[in-house]
């Protein structure tokens, strides 16, 4: 049993892939205004998800 596991490791590394990826950086400026019954939380929030849809 040991034996088939061993081999079964070693044929699945063989038999592997290289994977490569590319990281990219993107920038985004996001801008709210907020009103008189908003919390600053909920304003630096809304700003943030402006700023990921602009970038």
């Amino acid at each position: 049993m040991k034996k088939f596991l061993a081999a079964m490791i070693v044929g699945s590394l063989l038999n592997a892939s290289p994977v490569s990826a590319e990281v990219r950086n993107y920038d985004g400026v996001g801008e709210y205004i907020m009103s008189d019954f908003e919390t600053p939380d909920v304003a630096k929030q809304r700003a943030k998800t402006y700023a990921e849809r602009n970038a």
